[in-house]
């Protein structure tokens, strides 16, 4: 039997060979001074997670780690010491004395696995944490799993990302069979498997369910909701690591984000549009005249859809305040979208859905920020389009402004 001094510690996994970085802001100078001294100290697991000063016998477990100092450093949160664990002990005395703990011990017995019995084991538990790991967002990197040698390796490194109670890292402990504790690391790998897998059909079921409610209320028209439904029902048959998966949820997050109901507009009142000219532009009468007279047409035609007006000056000259004019006259939502340095025509028509990272045009995106299925979109520096390899987004602007075409334009 040999006395040492105790350090107790909580929710770690302690296991002789590993390294620990254990947090010691409550030792005094001397008791710090003596461990350097000895070298060695007993790690308690405790079973609650208790201060210092209440702790009593009987929140240890029975067995501990002895543990070697490789180093100590002090932080801005307080001394840490650098273990590496030796051998478990099996405490047959624990003496509290204030904030200072002794035990004494005796070492335990231990079952190895041979060095082929260890090899085929933690290849075995590597293929399964790489399993587990391919369903999340951030896969474990080959390096470190080359860098675990060992079984107590292991469960040193991956035991902290898993959903492991205080019961659970002690039982690695307890046991004196490698075998065994394998065997224990391999039934938490495959919880957490479970518990994964249980979550993602949570997640992606009240996804689904989400999606189908935002289609159903969004009052889409019937060729865009055949559309819709049968990306739905490919998002429903996707698996969680599909790479597809994302773009289609950035797909149905867009179109269901869109107003596909038209809202109702008043009537237009002439009067009230030339108000909102003269008080917003001084001057500039023939563009009020021809822009009265657009809304004029309008009103009698009962129609307010499908009318481009260009307009053409110098900078400053007021083209993009005009138009925001025209949308309060006539009551509409506005949506600005500069063409300035354009030079790619996905820009307008959107990328392929194919596309890692795909994303609408820019003349869809702006219907969207604007909250309105028909509003007021100005097409701003329209002129300084220009032509790259990607294509020419000039040629794609046809699209748009051409009513034969741009009914239909997505």
């Amino acid at each position: 039997m040999k006395r040492y001094i105790a350090i107790p510690v909580y929710n770690q996994v302690l296991l002789p060979g590993v390294t620990l970085i254990v947090p010691v802001s409550n030792m005094t100078k001397e008791e710090t001074a003596r461990i350097r001294e000895e070298g060695r100290v007993v790690l308690l697991a405790q079973k609650e997670n208790k201060d210092m000063p209440s702790l009593t016998e009987d929140d240890f477990y029975s067995t501990g780690l002895l543990a070697e100092l490789a180093g100590d450093a002090m932080t801005s949160s307080g001394r840490i010491l650098r273990l590496r664990g030796l051998s478990r002990q099996i405490v047959t005395e624990t003496d509290i004395r204030g904030r200072q703990i002794e035990v004494t011990t005796t070492e335990c017995s231990e079952e190895p696995l041979t060095e082929e019995e260890e090899q085929k084991v933690l290849g075995e538990l590597k293929e399964s944490v790489r399993a587990l790991f391919a369903k999340r967002e951030t896969p474990v990197r080959k390096e470190n799993l080359d860098e675990v040698r060992t079984v107590h390796d292991f469960a040193a490194t991956f035991a902290p990302v898993l959903h492991l109670t205080n019961e659970d890292r002690y039982a690695l402990l307890q046991t004196d069979q490698e075998r065994e504790r394998a065997r224990l690391l391999m039934q938490f790998l495959d919880a957490e498997k479970a518990r994964g897998d249980e979550e993602s059909e949570e997640k992606a079921g009240g996804a689904q369910a989400d999606y189908q409610k935002k289609i159903e209320e969004a009052g889409m028209p019937a060729a865009v909701r055949k559309e819709v439904d049968q990306i739905l029902r490919r998002y429903k048959q996707a698996q969680p690591q599909d790479p597809e998966r994302s773009s289609m949820e950035n797909y149905l997050d867009f179109v269901t984000a869109l107003k596909w109901k038209i809202d109702e507009t008043a009537e237009v009142d002439l009067k009230k549009a030339r108000e909102i000219l003269d008080r917003d532009h001084f001057g500039l009468k023939t563009v009020k005249e021809r822009i009265l007279q657009q809304i004029a047409v309008m009103a009698l035609k009962k129609e307010q859809a499908g009318s481009i007006l260009l307009l053409v000056g110098a900078p400053g000259t007021g083209k993009t305040s005009m138009g925001r004019s025209v949308a309060e006259a006539l009551g509409r939502k506005y949506a600005r979208i500069s063409l300035g340095g354009v030079r790619d025509e996905a820009e307008i028509r959107g990328h392929r859905r194919t596309y890692i990272g795909a994303m609408p045009g820019r003349i869809m995106d702006g219907i969207k920020k604007s909250g309105a299925m028909n509003p007021v979109i100005v097409l701003d520096e329209i002129d300084k389009l220009s032509m790259g390899y990607q294509g020419d987004p000039a040629s794609a602007l046809l699209e748009v402004l051409d009513p034969e075409q741009n009914s239909t334009f997505t």
